[in-house]
């Protein structure tokens, strides 16, 4: 039986994967900070600890095929389980953001060299989330003990999204509330969390190193997703004319931000490409 240890399974796309390792035959082990009920805690070796603090001796298995780690953000997130993912696997799997790139379209994964990257102060999630990304992705291409992937996420979506970012625009088109979107035909790309769990499972018996575009092949203009939106609910979108701290889209990009997948399909993982009904048809439970 292959073995898996996620840091960070309890919600949205940790969650996803979890469910679709014990769907493949999975001996799963979960690490969470017991923040999350787990839905699946009779069929998972689960510890509650924090990442920073995590030694072999604690866990219930000395080897795992893989280490999946959906909630590093920075350098000190990596370094504090470098040592041990050395001790229990040969491979880590690690969710990056296509945050590490500057807008633009068809990116590529040499558009950002995490071996190239340098940097003066260390940065986090808070004070720069795009900055603390990359950093974490070169800290673990130069320090990584074992084979690793990055995994660039694009918009994930879901109905277990807890950032709520499209069910904020669901909400203000019910409400007659105003949306600010600077470009409207400008395109992102996205990804649904059941899409991002799959390739995650994917990754453990691939042999590939190094960073991974994810997302749907097909960028999506956000002016349109938030039609579709509104004609599944309805009503009528209100545009605002120009952005206030209430009015302003989570999405809302003033060019094009979308990544190239041609790797991820070499890789032989199908992500079907979205329409923007499709994102329309996400129902929440968060």
């Amino acid at each position: 039986m292959k073995t898996v240890l996620i840091l960070g399974g309890g919600r949205f796309v940790g969650k996803s994967f979890v469910e679709k390792a014990l769907e493949a035959g999975y001996s799963v082990t979960v690490i969470t900070r017991g923040r999350s009920v787990l839905p699946f805690a009779d069929r998972v070796h689960h510890l509650i600890a924090d990442r920073r603090n995590l030694k072999q001796v604690h866990l219930p298995t000395r080897h795992y095929d893989a280490v999946v780690d959906t909630c590093a953000y920075d350098v000190e997130d990596f370094t504090a389980i470098a040592p041990t993912i050395g001790e229990i696997t040969q491979r880590y799997i690690v969710a990056s953001s296509q945050s590490v790139y500057a807008p633009g379209s068809a990116l590529t994964e040499d558009m950002f060299v995490p071996d190239e990257h340098s940097w003066t102060l260390v940065a986090d999630r808070h004070s720069d989330y795009a900055e603390a990304k990359r950093q974490l992705e070169s800290t673990v291409a130069r320090l990584s003990p074992v084979p690793w992937v990055t995994l660039r996420f694009s918009m994930i979506v879901g109905p277990d999204d807890y950032t709520r970012r499209l069910l904020w625009h669901r909400n203000r088109i019910e409400s007659g509330l105003p949306i600010f979107m600077p470009n409207r035909s400008a395109r992102l790309s996205f990804l649904h969390q059941h899409d991002a769990a799959r390739t995650m499972l994917d990754m453990i018996t691939s042999t590939t190193v190094g960073p991974i575009n994810v997302a749907s092949p097909l960028p999506l203009a956000v002016g349109p997703m938030a039609e579709a939106l509104a004609a599944k609910t309805g009503h009528t979108i209100e545009w605002g004319s120009s952005p206030t701290t209430e009015s302003a889209s989570p999405y809302g990009i003033e060019d094009d931000w979308w990544m190239d997948t041609s790797r991820l399909q070499s890789e032989g993982v199908k992500i079907p490409p979205y329409t923007v009904h499709d994102l329309a048809n996400i129902d929440h439970r968060v």
